[in-house]
C-alpha cells in the first residue's frame, strides 16, 4: 500500500496533491491522510533518507529554472502542472524561484565559486586545471556545476558520442571529449573535443583520430558515479596497475606512447581489464671463443706428491698401496683401485740389469718387502714399511718411474 507512495516521493521530493495519486484513498482509509502516512514512513525508515531526496528534488527544479533562462523564462502559466506545483511545494511561489535560479546563474559566472565546488564535488576526477566527469554523472555534481555545465552545452548542443565533460577551474571553458569504447576498451583514447569558450562565445573542435599519439584514460572508476554498472571493474584495473607501479609515472601515461613505453619497462601487457605479466626471454646462446690455441688430445697426469712422512698411508697417497717388480707395474685408479700390468720383455730386462748394478750389499726384493709386511708382491693391500714407490724407484739408476696414472 506504501509501494505508490514512496516511488512518488522519490521521484518528485514532495507529497502528492489531490489526484496525483491514486492510492490516496486507501491510504487516507488506513492512516487517516497521505500526510500521516508518510509521517509514518518516515519514523520507520529514517528521516535523514527522505530529506536528502527533498534536497536533490529542490536542486534539480532550481537547475531548470537557472538554465530555462536561454533563451527567455517561460511564464507560470506555461509550466507543466507537476511544475507548477514543485515551485509551490519547494519555493512558494515562481517569483521566489525565478530569484533563486537567477543567484545559481550568476553564481556560475564567479571562477572561484566555481573552483570550489569543483573542489567540493562528490564525483569526478579533479586535476590542478580542471574537473573530469563522465556525461552519466553530472547529475551528481553540485548546482553550480550543472549550470555551469549547462551554459556550455548551450552554446556546443547536443554532442554526438559524448564520453567526458571537462569543467575547467581557470578560464569560463567547458570541454566535451568523445572516447572509444569507455566501457569495452580498458584505457580508451581520445578521438575528438569540442571546447565551448563561454567568455568568447566560440566553439573549438580538433579530431584526435589522425594522431600518432593521442592521449589515454586511466583509473576511470573516478569518472562514474557509485552506482555505475562497470564501476567494480574499473576500479579492480586502476588497483592491480597500482600493485606493478604502472601508474607511478604521471608525466608519461597520458600518452598512448608514454603508456606502450612504461608498460614496456615493466614487461606486462593489457587484456580486457586485466594486467598480463609477459614471459621473460630466454638467455641468448653463448658465442663460441675464437681461441683457437690447439689443446692436447689427452690431459697430461698430474705430478707425484710425495707424502708428508708422518702421514699413514692409505688409499689418498697416491704411492701408499703401490708395488713395483721388474715384470709388473702397479696402475692406480680412483675408482678401480690397484691394478697390474705386466712389462714389455724390454724394459724389464733393462730393469733386471739395473738392479744387478746395485749395491752388493744383501737387500730385499719388492716381493720379500711386500711378503714381510703382510702382503703380496702382487697384492693390491697397503704397504706398512714407511716406504713409498718413490723410495723404490730412487734406487734405479736414472730410470724414471713408469707408474701410469688413470685419472
Amino acid at each position: 500500500l506504501l509501494k505508490p507512495l514512496i516511488a512518488f516521493f522519490t521521484d518528485r521530493g514532495r507529497l502528492p496533491a489531490t489526484g496525483e495519486l491514486p492510492t490516496a484513498p486507501q491510504l487516507t482509509r488506513h492512516f487517516g491522510s497521505v500526510a500521516r502516512a508518510f509521517s509514518m514512513l518516515g519514523r520507520a525508515t529514517g528521516p535523514d533518507r527522505w530529506d536528502a531526496v527533498r534536497d536533490q528534488a529542490r536542486a534539480d527544479l532550481l537547475v531548470y529554472l537557472a538554465l530555462a533562462a536561454f533563451p527567455r523564462r517561460p511564464r507560470l502559466g506555461a509550466l507543466p502542472e507537476a511544475l507548477r506545483l514543485d515551485v509551490r511545494a519547494f519555493f512558494g511561489s515562481y517569483n521566489s524561484g525565478c530569484a533563486a535560479a537567477d543567484t545559481l546563474l550568476f553564481s556560475a559566472g564567479d571562477q572561484d565559486a566555481v573552483d570550489r565546488a569543483c573542489r567540493g564535488a562528490p564525483v569526478g576526477k579533479l586535476l590542478p586545471d580542471a574537473l573530469y566527469v563522465h556525461h552519466t554523472a553530472v547529475g551528481h555534481l553540485p548546482p553550480v556545476l550543472r549550470v555551469y555545465e549547462g551554459c556550455g552545452r548551450q552554446l556546443a548542443g547536443d554532442v554526438s558520442g559524448l564520453t567526458l565533460e571537462k569543467l575547467s577551474r581557470r578560464r569560463p571553458r567547458v570541454s566535451y571529449l568523445v572516447y572509444e569504447s569507455f566501457d569495452r576498451v580498458a584505457h580508451p583514447a581520445l578521438q575528438s573535443s569540442i571546447v565551448a569558450d563561454l567568455k568568447g562565445l566560440r566553439l573549438h573542435y580538433r579530431d584526435y583520430t589522425r594522431s600518432a599519439n593521442p592521449p589515454v584514460l586511466h583509473r576511470k572508476e573516478r569518472f562514474v558515479a557509485e552506482a555505475y554498472p562497470a564501476r567494480p571493474r574499473f576500479a579492480r584495473l586502476t588497483a592491480r596497475e597500482e600493485r606493478f607501479g604502472l601508474l607511478d609515472a604521471t608525466t608519461t601515461i597520458g600518452t598512448r606512447d608514454g603508456w606502450s613505453r612504461t608498460l614496456s619497462d615493466h614487461r606486462v601487457t593489457i587484456r580486457g581489464h586485466g594486467v598480463v605479466p609477459l614471459p621473460v626471454p630466454d638467455a641468448a646462446p653463448a658465442t663460441p671463443s675464437a681461441d683457437t690455441t690447439p689443446r692436447p688430445r689427452h690431459r697430461s697426469p698430474p705430478p707425484p706428491v710425495t707424502p708428508e712422512p708422518d702421514a699413514q698411508p692409505g688409499h689418498g697417497d697416491r704411492y701408499a698401496t703401490c708395488t713395483l717388480t721388474s715384470q709388473h707395474v702397479c696402475c692406480y685408479h680412483p675408482r678401480r683401485g690397484h691394478t697390474k700390468k705386466a712389462r714389455g720383455r724390454k724394459r724389464a730386462n733393462q730393469l733386471a740389469s739395473s738392479r744387478s748394478q746395485e749395491s752388493k750389499a744383501p737387500t730385499k726384493s719388492h716381493s720379500q718387502r711386500d711378503q714381510a709386511a703382510g702382503g703380496t708382491a702382487m697384492g693390491n693391500r697397503r704397504r706398512t714399511d714407511g716406504r713409498t714407490c718413490a723410495d723404490d724407484f730412487s734406487a734405479i739408476q736414472g730410470v724414471a718411474c713408469e707408474t701410469r696414472m688413470y685419472l
